[in-house]
């Protein structure tokens, strides 16, 4: 992979949060602008619904009340499953009851 040099301005307060937890991590300022960049990147490529999703979350997360629900509603739906038996011998291909 070859590498393009950049030259950018933050704010001295970024920069100084951003150095002092690149060393604790142990990783390269180049490292953390590249990761920075790439998360840009990544979001650029969300759809505008997909957008306002996630920012309606950000902006009101669940309530602890929420996620208890969710979590009663997924245990109860999971309790009618069998068990996993990991140990049992796997059908290969495709199998179809009739």
């Amino acid at each position: 992979m070859t590498a393009a040099k950049i030259a950018v301005t933050v704010p001295r307060n970024t920069f100084l949060a951003v150095e002092k937890r690149r060393r604790v991590l142990g990783v390269t300022r180049s490292a953390v602008v590249t990761a920075a960049l790439e998360a840009w990147l990544a979001d650029q490529t969300m759809t505008s619904e997909e957008r306002a999703y996630l920012l309606g979350y950000l902006r009101q997360p669940e309530t602890q009340a929420e996620l208890a629900d969710v979590r009663a509603l997924a245990s109860a739906a999971l309790s009618s499953w069998e068990a996993w038996d990991e140990k049992a011998p796997r059908a290969r291909g495709r199998s179809v009851s009739r």
